[in-house]
């Protein structure tokens, strides 16, 4: 979950000047000054399943040459406003693949300079012989599917399943 970081946040009567959690709540006319929104980065190297805890999250992919995996995202029931990024950080021979509870993943992604759709897919993925260091996909799930938004350099940069 992100970490609001504020130098000075006000609340009705009270006053902070630390670290706000997503345990804070607030009420009233809440003003924020002098702050920042940290989200979570991490390296994803193999067989991960990501927490809705976890969104707003920036994730380095690495295809790490030894097999296909998957990064699988939480239930979209549960999920509504979720949303990760994912840029592929090191490129190898294998797929770094995205997938959802369903077939779900709706959105459009660009790959070498032309448009490709993920209509209702199972899966997006970063290709393991197309896949180039920077692509990048983004996944926001509206609480029924998983929008998908990216962009690959190559014209084999993606994989949808």
């Amino acid at each position: 979950m992100p970490l609001l970081q504020a130098t000075t946040a006000t609340s009705g009567d009270a006053a902070w000047t630390d670290a706000i959690t997503a345990d804070t709540t607030f009420s009233g006319l809440t003003t924020f000054t002098g702050g920042v929104i940290q989200n979570e980065s991490a390296v994803i190297a193999g067989v991960t399943a990501l927490t809705t805890a976890q969104s707003g999250a920036l994730f380095a992919v690495t295809q790490p040459n030894l097999a296909p995996y998957a990064i699988t995202l939480p239930a979209t029931a549960t999920s509504a406003g979720v949303w990760y990024t994912f840029i592929l950080a090191v490129a190898a021979n294998d797929d770094a693949n995205i997938t959802s509870d369903g077939v779900n993943m709706l959105g459009a992604l660009v790959e070498g300079g032309a448009a490709v759709t993920a209509v209702l897919n199972t899966s997006v993925g970063f290709d393991g012989t197309g896949g180039v260091v920077g692509d990048h996909v983004t996944v926001r799930c509206d609480g029924t599917r998983w929008l998908v938004s990216g962009i690959g350099s190559n014209a084999a940069s993606w994989v949808l399943g």
